[in-house]
């Protein structure tokens, strides 16, 4: 019997199961117990991990990911056309798919390319969005993680989430998201936020350490809900999975395909656009203005953001994917308007909560 994660082909979500090879059977044992033959096994896709595989019958969507390397040497020699490619009723429909993915690079990425993202973002429901950032938030604290595996610790107290709620509306007067915000503070000392797919909203601890008002802090979340405005990273995720996976969104096999989910861990560790950035920034200058919040604050943070990260990383690398933090500080600068002091937005007690969220 060996551990592997089952999907049910109707959302992204690995379920744990059992799974044991028998003389004529595949038994994956959950809360129930399926028993696929043998004959009718065949490998789904191909998997990011060239030391798992995803099998499933013919002709449905559930599929188990298995991992042990025994297990699939066994499976292997007890399914010698596991990995032939399928023939069944639906062979047809994915070589369709495959010539009409490659045709569409072929002809033009620069035209077609963007139109099928704006048309699968268009497409996407909220719930399969927030689904793609369960995914993304899941990957994250892992690869904040320890060494061994263990996740960032996520740190969370009523009073710390109330007051970044209250924050978050603060700032969101007037503005429509289409999808509930969930915010999540982790036990990091890095200065950054990261903004993912149905509003997940990831926060180091090291930005409530960083920042001495609550006008400082309420830009980072003005920031980062410009991302989520603008959808920034579902954009970007589809763009790319439209590129390299798009026969498997198609064809029902996302967000749970092996190539899209490291297509998710690979956005995730990547930086945006300067662009991008700095839609971002507009979008948290208007808003904090709109909100009677100093533009400045927003400033005064990059500040400490630049000469932090240029110890971390290098002033060439940042360099390479943000703004220049010299144009942000302006940008702020300018667009500042005055605005409301730290002690209107939170209190006392709200502050304090928020800063030792981790402590615990």
């Amino acid at each position: 019997m060996s551990a592997a994660d089952f999907f049910d082909g109707e959302n992204g979500a690995a379920q744990r199961a059992d799974v044991t090879l028998e003389t004529d059977h595949l038994r994956v044992e959950r809360s129930d117990i399926l028993r696929w033959p043998l004959a009718e096994l065949h490998a789904v896709g191909d998997a990011a991990d060239p030391g798992c595989l995803a099998v499933g019958p013919v002709g449905e969507a559930t599929r188990v990911v298995i991992r042990d390397p025994e297990l699939l040497a066994s499976l292997r020699r007890a399914c010698p056309a596991l990995e032939t490619p399928e023939r069944g009723p639906g062979w047809r429909r994915l070589l369709v798919l495959a010539v009409a993915a490659g045709a569409t690079v072929w002809v033009s990425v620069a035209l077609i390319q963007p139109a099928l993202t704006t048309w699968l973002a268009a497409s996407l429901t909220p719930e399969a969005e927030a689904l793609l950032g369960d995914v993304s938030l899941r990957n994250q604290l892992a690869d904040l993680g320890e060494d061994d595996g263990t996740p960032v610790r996520v740190c969370s107290t009523p009073e710390a989430d109330a007051a970044l709620t209250k924050l978050a509306d603060r700032i969101l007067v007037g503005v429509d998201i289409r999808y509930d915000l969930q915010f999540t503070v982790v036990d990091y000392g890095g200065l950054n936020a990261i903004s993912m797919p149905g509003g997940r909203i990831l926060i180091m601890d090291g930005i409530f350490q960083a920042a001495e008002t609550a006008e400082e802090l309420a830009s980072v979340v003005a920031h980062e809900l410009g991302h989520s405005y603008h959808r920034h990273a579902t954009t970007r995720a589809l763009r790319e999975a439209a590129a390299q996976g798009l026969p498997e969104l198609l064809i029902g096999n996302f967000p749970g395909g092996d190539k899209v989910i490291e297509i998710i861990r690979r956005l995730t560790q990547a930086r945006y656009k300067r662009s991008i950035e700095i839609q971002a920034d507009g979008f948290a200058h208007d808003r904090m203005r709109d909100a009677g919040i100093p533009v400045s604050a927003m400033a005064s943070l990059f500040l400490k953001m630049s000469l932090f990260e240029r110890e971390q990383r290098g002033l060439a690398s940042h360099l390479q994917t943000h703004p220049s933090f010299a144009d942000r500080i302006a940008a702020a600068e300018a667009a500042d308007a005055g605005g409301a002091s730290g002690s209107d937005l939170l209190s006392d007690a709200e502050w304090t909560a928020l800063r030792t969220v981790c402590d615990g």
